[in-house]
């Protein structure tokens, strides 16, 4: 699932249907072929998935045009490497691939944005409340700024990382967990580098 937006395992199965149909026939499945192939019971169903996939970024649909459903094609995604693990509870190290696996995802996802994108599996279950699961991949973007509320990497001076949601105070950081039984604690802005920002997320279960 990606978030901004999450694929539900239905919407998956659905954007998998129209890849293999398009695939195989040079063009894209009807909304009739859609219901029948997904076993749908409305021609509204579909189109709500249809609709959701296309809001995500997965689909493009032209509006009034005959099999106007079609996937993204190659220049319309971006590949986009797995680095490792960011910890998601108190600060640890963060472990880096060796070998790094890609992963692509919708151009739209990082608009165009050139600065540095990465992703990070989640470890940890700090950030709950705010939507962010253990094995989830987070999106990165590589900056050193921060907004107040960002949900960021942040590294003390032991360089010793955790995905955090941060506030700038006079002369320190506050680091807000998102589940109650993780403490509120304070970072000296001279202790504490901001790595990167989260800008998306995707849920692969």
């Amino acid at each position: 699932m990606i978030v901004g937006g999450l694929l539900t395992k239905k919407q998956k199965e659905v954007l998998s249907f129209v890849q293999s149909f398009t695939k195989k026939h040079g063009y894209g499945p009807s909304l009739k072929e859609i219901q029948e192939a997904m076993e749908f019971t409305s021609h509204s169903t579909a189109q709500f998935h249809i609709n959701q996939l296309a809001e995500k970024g997965f689909l493009k649909k032209s509006s009034g045009v005959a099999r106007g459903i079609e996937p993204l094609k190659h220049e319309d995604v971006v590949e986009i490497p797995i680095l490792g693990t960011v910890p998601a509870g108190g600060p640890a190290e963060a472990l880096q691939e060796n070998e790094p696996k890609i992963k692509e995802i919708p151009k739209s996802m990082i608009k165009k944005d050139r600065r540095r994108h990465y992703f990070l599996k989640v470890k940890g279950d700090s950030m709950i409340e705010k939507g962010i699961l253990e094995g989830d991949l987070v999106l990165i973007r590589e900056q050193t700024d921060f907004d107040n509320g960002d949900i960021v990497v942040i590294a003390d001076e032991n360089w010793k990382v955790t995905l955090k949601e941060v506030i700038k105070e006079k002369n320190h950081v506050t680091v807000r967990p998102a589940n109650p039984k993780y403490q509120i604690y304070t970072l000296q802005l001279g202790d504490c580098q901001i790595v990167g920002k989260k800008v998306g997320l995707i849920r692969e279960n």
